[in-house]
């Protein structure tokens, strides 16, 4: 059993369930009964995990498994995860070829890009969720032509600082990134956007189906996506899992401290020490493979917050009723939020309730015309 402070029994179970499945632990140290079972499945279920959690329980010897009917209730649900991830990464290859086919650069982000990094016994079990896609072009005003090109075939509601909605498909959601991610300080997102165009045509690789960030491009990227999300409404393993993967594909120390060098001009290196406290205690990440010094303190609150919101903070009631909430309650909200992450993160904390008013009249004038 894993025996760290503040971990409980079912908790210390679940994150060596993890461990087998990534192939870190070839049995869990107690032997769950029933009862226990059933918790790991819904703490699975919370973390949008159950795939992963049910690949690790394939993983285990005989005599560790649950009961048949168990086994089939819960293979059942994974099937449909395996059925999800074809098709998506069948929509992903057309949505490449066709911005590809009306001269846009564009290359998948996150999500199913990230199957890449997975091991073979994994790939299929990822729960998926929408697909992102960075798109960009040539010349003058790039942004501007990546709007009007998906506002002509499929007007959205609303076109966000960093993606806007091109549900061209009834079963699969579409975002369509202008920018990969941003930072609320205005020194580390004017460092960051040149980071990433900077990266733009040496960052994609060319031994996949459809085209996919490195992953030392990833190694930021990603990053900053988790860090996003804590300020935004919060974050589950299931990003942390795909981070996992990301980092221990860096090919070498040299692409591991490129990665520090970007994450400490952006003001996110302490981020990046409670993520690897994170990886470590959940999912055993070897030192030879962290980015940093683990930090205890930051990694103890980030790893309570995952387990106390679960995957996007679905399950966190400080956050209310997100799908009701206007946008003075979102603003609220999220200023509350950035407050209470001060003393650990206080670049991001001071302007974020900035950035907001900036975002709103960012959409309001439509200033994306402009870039």
């Amino acid at each position: 059993m894993i025996e760290k402070e503040n971990i409980s029994h079912i908790d210390g179970l679940f994150y060596e369930l993890l461990q087998v499945a990534c192939g870190n632990r070839e049995m869990l140290s107690v032997l769950p009964d029933a009862e226990e079972w059933e918790e790991l499945r819904e703490m699975a279920k919370k973390q949008t995990l159950n795939g992963i959690a049910y690949a690790g329980m394939e993983r285990l010897p005989l005599e560790q498994w649950p009961d048949r009917y168990f086994r089939l209730r819960w293979g059942g649900k994974v099937q449909k995860i395996i059925d999800r991830n074809k098709e998506l990464n069948e929509r992903c290859d057309e949505a490449v070829h066709r911005f590809r086919y009306d001269g846009f650069w564009c290359c998948i982000l996150k999500g199913q890009g990230n199957l890449y990094y997975y091991p073979e016994w994994l790939k299929d079990k990822r729960t998926p969720g929408d697909i992102d896609v960075w798109v960009t072009s040539q010349g003058k005003r790039p942004i501007r032509k990546v709007v009007d090109f998906c506002q002509k075939r499929k007007p959205a509601d609303k076109v966000g600082y960093i993606h806007l909605d091109f549900n061209v498909w009834k079963t699969v959601d579409i975002e369509v990134h202008i920018r990969p991610t941003f930072l609320c300080s205005p020194l580390h997102n004017h460092r960051l956007q040149k980071y990433c165009l900077e990266q733009q045509l040496t960052m994609v690789r060319e031994d996949t189906k459809f085209p996919v960030p490195t992953a030392e491009f990833n190694a930021v990227y990603q990053l900053l996506h988790i860090y996003k999300h804590l300020f935004e409404e919060g974050i589950g393993l299931r990003q942390l899992v795909d981070y996992y993967f990301v980092i221990t594909n860096l090919t070498d120390s040299r692409s591991r401290e490129r990665v520090m060098k970007v994450l400490k001009s952006l003001a996110v290196d302490k981020f990046a020490g409670a993520v690897m406290y994170v990886l470590e205690t959940v999912l055993n990440l070897k030192t030879d493979d962290m980015l940093c010094k683990p930090d205890k303190k930051r990694g103890e609150h980030l790893l309570n917050e995952i387990m106390l919101a679960g995957n996007f903070g679905k399950y966190d009631e400080r956050n209310g009723d997100l799908a009701t909430e206007g946008h003075a309650g979102r603003y609220w909200r999220k200023t509350k939020r950035a407050f209470r992450l001060m003393s650990l993160y206080p670049h991001e904390s001071i302007w974020q309730p900035y950035f907001m008013v900036y975002h709103f009249l960012w959409r309001a004038l439509k200033l994306w015309k402009f870039e």
